[in-house]
């Protein structure tokens, strides 16, 4: 059974150009010989029943200024390309010139990724590497992994959690070299081994054992915390010390594939986990998520939105994965490349 129905990928929620650009990269992973041009984009756009043609160009409000991060010629060229379009349709030539705009945008993805980048853009027609390396197959996985919206329920808890077991490797080369790295999140027992088990509550406890901290007595009352789920928490890491004793090198790593990563990034905030340990030291806090949080000049799409963490984001991903032994996450993820490849072969 197919792991997604391409036709119905859900559309980006919001107007960022990075969204739409993975929307437009997984349409054409399941396009005939892996290519999409602007042209069919549109089509596929403007054949979907339930918007209309006014919808869809507002759908295409990206939310921040692209021209002022390309060159100059490619901004004039951006223009002139519009000014030049004779559509007759007032919101299809809107349309044009807003796609437009996205295929300049994904073509700079290539300077962004350089070899890790599985596609080329060419005269607007995005084409997929014929043979891409075990690094590109794993940009890949983390497109197909940034909106889960595209899966059946059981499919997103899975692939969430093998997300979760993917981030062990970049992980592991954040934190010390002597350094106990174990896995906290509720995918423990089904995709990853763990030493916590047992309830929330219980867990905590543990782990508080581990680090040398007392747990508070928040974690007693189901009103201020779940007994179940992991509260946020995915991986977590420390260089102990012979003495035992608190004040050690702390990580917590938490692993987002939805789109509020945003807000998530509290959940694993020293704030919050002051309700939980009685603690008075840094922690450490990063957060990994598929998706591209970039401009095309490498920048942060949006500083502002990263709070008191240390952000993974695709390019930095892949930068650690490359690090590792990228089989296991190959094999991991074996029936999701198997479903790209059948698309192509078709």
């Amino acid at each position: 059974m197919p792991l997604f129905d391409s036709s119905r990928f859900p559309w980006p929620q919001r107007g960022d150009i990075n969204l739409w650009a993975d929307f437009a990269e997984r349409i054409c992973l399941f396009s005939d010989g892996g290519q999409l041009s602007l042209e069919d984009f549109k089509d596929w756009l403007v054949d979907d029943r339930t918007k209309t043609s006014e919808e869809i160009e507002s759908s295409l409000n990206f939310n921040y200024d692209f021209l002022r991060t390309v060159p100059v010629a490619v901004a004039r060229q951006v223009v002139n390309e519009v000014e030049e379009d004779d559509t007759e349709n007032e919101n299809l030539d809107a349309i044009n010139s807003k796609l437009i705009t996205l295929f300049n945008f994904i073509s700079k993805r290539q300077n962004v990724y350089g070899l890790h980048y599985p596609f080329r853009v060419q005269n607007n027609i995005i084409s997929l590497q014929s043979q891409p390396t075990n690094i590109q197959k794993a940009y890949i996985i983390l497109l197909m992994s940034s909106d889960l919206r595209i899966y059946d329920a059981a499919n997103i808890n899975r692939l969430g959690h093998h997300f979760e077991a993917l981030c062990e490797g970049p992980f592991s080369r954040l934190v010390s070299n002597n350094a106990t790295v174990k896995f906290f999140g509720s995918g423990a027992g089904t995709i990853m081994r763990t030493d916590y088990a047992g309830n929330l509550q219980t867990r905590i406890r543990a782990l508080a054992n581990d680090i040398g901290l007392d747990t508070t007595n928040a974690i007693e009352d189901p009103d201020e915390l779940s007994p179940t789920g992991d509260a946020g928490l995915d991986w977590v890491a420390w260089a102990a010390f012979p003495d035992q004793l608190n004040h050690q090198p702390l990580f917590f790593g938490q692993c987002a594939c939805g789109s509020n990563w945003v807000d998530k990034q509290h959940e694993t905030s020293l704030a919050r986990w002051r309700n939980y340990f009685d603690i008075n030291q840094p922690v450490h806090h990063i957060h990994f998520l598929p998706r591209s949080f970039r401009r095309i000049n490498k920048e942060w799409l949006q500083k502002t939105a990263i709070e008191d963490v240390i952000l993974i984001d695709r390019p930095r991903l892949l930068f650690l994965i490359e690090q590792n032994d990228i089989t296991p996450i190959l094999t991991r993820y074996n029936d999701l490349l198997e479903e790209t490849e059948r698309f192509l072969l078709e």
